[in-house]
């Protein structure tokens, strides 16, 4: 998505978009683990076998899916471990990201586009 197309969330639509992150977050969990032990049985074994391969596979066609799935949505993907997601908006006729992670029951923080998750502050 161009910059100029980029899509702006209010704090209502990004709290409505919790429940879909949520689950995509558990997908990109789960291929991210199952590509990470495939690679480790892959370099114990050499070259992997085919079983190996096969797992690299849907775990990569899988994390790419989600991960394309969330850019197309307009939201920001910024941490895959803790979860930390941005959803771009504006404040004050200011671009900003409002943030979110796993922790928060709901967003209730923003940040500027150059400050990150240390510079932010509650709405």
């Amino acid at each position: 998505m161009s910059p100029e197309a980029e899509r702006l969330f209010t704090v209502s639509e990004a709290n409505a978009a919790l429940p879909g992150l949520r689950r995509r977050l558990d997908r990109i969990r789960v291929a991210r683990a199952e590509l990470i032990a495939s690679a480790e049985k892959g370099r114990g074994r050499g070259s992997g076998g085919d079983a190996s391969r096969a797992g690299v596979v849907l775990a990569v066609t899988e994390l790419r899916r989600e991960l394309e799935a969330l850019a197309h949505e307009g939201i920001v993907l910024r941490d895959t471990d803790a979860g930390a997601a941005d959803f771009p908006s504006e404040r004050g006729g200011k671009r900003v990201f409002l943030c979110w992670t796993p922790e928060d029951p709901d967003v209730r923080y923003w940040h500027g586009p150059d400050s990150g998750f240390a510079g932010r502050r509650l709405l």
